[in-house]
């Protein structure tokens, strides 16, 4: 029987990030245009190692988390995405962050979409939430493509927040 943390799409492979992850991830996180866009900002190795054993904790206690995405074809990490509990109480949301050199090129989407399905097919959740900054088109264009709903825009530690959601009867249709 396969395990249903571990999830394919035509190009991805997405698994449970784990410890074998934590270069990469701290590459990722760094990066100023990756990490930095995250509600954390960007990251060094000891505050990612902390993000990491976050997000496994999250998978041990929830039975989600985030998943590493690697190509299918040469195992190359091209970033995170998954589930976790948004900081600002509003439920379980989806989180991306793509390597910089991976960009453009549909990844977020496609890992997007493959969340989606893993938390209304496998987890059997009702709504997900997503929330970027306005000042990120990159993720607004991402959102728009999987047919995410704009639900309201707000400020937060200064920043002006897009806050999205996907419904199981959405995501169905």
């Amino acid at each position: 029987m396969s395990d249903p943390r571990h999830v394919e799409t035509t190009r991805l492979s997405l698994r449970p990030v784990d410890e074998g992850d934590l270069g990469e991830l701290s590459t990722l996180m760094a990066d100023p245009e990756v990490g930095g866009l995250l509600q954390h900002g960007a990251l060094d190795a000891e505050a990612t190692r902390r993000l990491l054993e976050g997000y496994r904790a999250i998978w041990r206690d929830k039975g989600y988390g985030m998943f590493a995405l690697r190509r299918r074809d040469d195992g190359r990490f091209v970033g995170i995405s998954g589930l976790w509990d948004h900081h600002d109480g509003i439920g379980v949301a989806s989180r991306v962050a793509i390597a910089r050199w991976a960009k453009g090129e549909g990844y977020a989407p496609e890992a997007g979409l493959a969340v989606l399905r893993f938390a209304f097919e496998t987890l059997g959740l009702d709504t997900v939430w997503a929330v970027t900054r306005e000042s990120n088109p990159d993720a607004q264009r991402a959102l728009a493509k999987m047919g995410w709903t704009l639900k309201l825009r707000y400020e937060s530690d200064g920043k002006a927040l897009l806050r999205f959601n996907m419904t199981r009867e959405q995501w169905t249709v």
